[in-house]
């Protein structure tokens, strides 16, 4: 039951003797209630399935996460069966479930992490635990920050575009692997200082496959830290003639922005195909754009009438929070007021309505709230003395 941001204004406003006069950011009203709203429900309408795809091939299982992900669920394998399960950080660290994923904040970016082996097929390039033949960019060994084995090779690189390369020790057949994924692991101390990075991949001398980017793989601007950088192999051009079958050498190129110089930090570096999980979850993009009709807007613009994506039950609730929020933005009334009172009233007789309908064990369960016991544990906590038994 989707609703204009025009009409949801005008139902609230009803509410009010002389509404329509209100002095209030409906915006605001609209997005702070909605905040409120699938803070404590799980809305249908929100429900999205996505693809995402590998990070480390066999040593680390890290895959991006999506930025409006509100309640993750499930992960999905290609033929559609659920193989993994949400489990809240410090639960999975405290009981180490199988079977399950975890979404964690590294270096500011939310990633998803499965703890059991996904293995992809893959070809490493360079385990980047050397130096060896590597040249350019004054390309030396780094110790001290490294997210596979003891060390990770670090060079500089300038807005005169510095290449990095090396040449394999054996040559390799990259066929099966032009609609998979390259998978670089950087380390930008500035990444504001970087224009884009391109990778290339050598037969011979002036043939080669070249893929360029100019942002991580989720489509974010690349970010001080770690940055787990996919080149899709699909968008990749050709220069000369390269044989496929016959990869001889490769090439990392960073060019900075104009009189900048940056030193990145490179950790394995693999090609794989990339295994596809798709990803269930609560959309926390709960606005429909008014004038093209896109799904999944980040906010909401009343001028354009956009739409607001929520089901009968929880647009109800939504409703109720922003009468409360507007009788508590309104200078004449304070919030212990009367019409607080019978806003709050309503407000409970809805959620009460919901929970009848959606038991609390759909409610979402939220990344900081990580409860000791889970109320599914079959645990027996003994008799009390009003002979009631456990917290179940």
């Amino acid at each position: 039951m989707s609703k204009t941001s025009a009409i949801f204004i005008s139902d609230v406003q009803e509410e009010f003797e002389g509404g329509n006069s209100l002095s209030v950011d409906w915006d605001t009203v609209i997005r702070r209630s909605i905040e409120n709203t699938i803070d404590n429900c799980r809305p249908e309408t929100l429900k999205r399935r996505v693809p995402i795809y590998g990070g480390i091939a066999q040593d680390l299982y890290v895959y991006y996460c999506p930025a409006d992900v509100l309640v993750p669920s499930d992960l999905y394998s290609n033929d559609g069966l659920r193989k993994y399960s949400y489990s809240a950080p410090k639960l999975f660290h405290e009981q180490n479930y199988n079977n399950t994923f975890t979404i964690e904040y590294i270096n500011g970016v939310r990633f998803l992490m499965l703890r059991q082996n996904e293995s992809v097929s893959s070809i490493t390039l360079d385990i980047m635990q050397t130096v060896g033949t590597k040249t350019g960019g004054g390309v030396v060994l780094n110790q001290h920050n490294f997210l596979l084995g003891s060390s990770s090779i670090q060079a500089t690189f300038t807005d005169a575009g510095i290449t990095l390369s090396d040449t394999l020790s054996e040559s390799i057949d990259i066929t099966d692997y032009l609609r998979g994924s390259i998978i670089l692991p950087s380390y930008l101390t500035t990444a504001d200082d970087l224009t884009s990075i391109e990778v290339r991949l050598l037969s011979s001398a002036g043939n080669y496959y070249s893929v360029t980017t100019t942002a991580d793989s989720i489509g974010d601007y690349f970010a001080d830290g770690w940055n787990m950088i996919r080149f899709d192999m699909a968008s990749a051009s050709t220069t000369g003639s390269p044989d496929k079958e016959t990869i001889t050498d490769w090439e990392i190129i960073g060019t900075t922005d104009s009189g900048k110089t940056l030193t990145i930090i490179f950790d394995k570096f693999t090609i794989q195909k990339t295994n596809v999980f798709y990803l269930e979850y609560y959309s926390n993009r709960v606005y429909i754009n008014g004038t093209t009709g896109a799904f999944w807007k980040a906010d909401v613009s009343s001028s354009s009438s956009d739409l607001i994506n929520l089901d009968r039950d929880t647009i109800g609730i939504a409703h109720y929070e922003a009468c409360l929020l507007v009788t508590q933005m309104a200078t004449f009334d304070a919030i212990d007021s009367q019409a607080s009172k019978r806003f709050e009233g309503q407000l409970q007789r809805k959620y009460q309505a919901y929970y009848d309908i959606h038991p609390s064990s759909e409610k979402p369960v939220t990344y900081s709230v990580s409860p000791e016991v889970r109320q599914n544990d079959d645990l027996d906590f003994g008799t009390i003395q009003d002979n009631t038994v456990s917290i179940i």
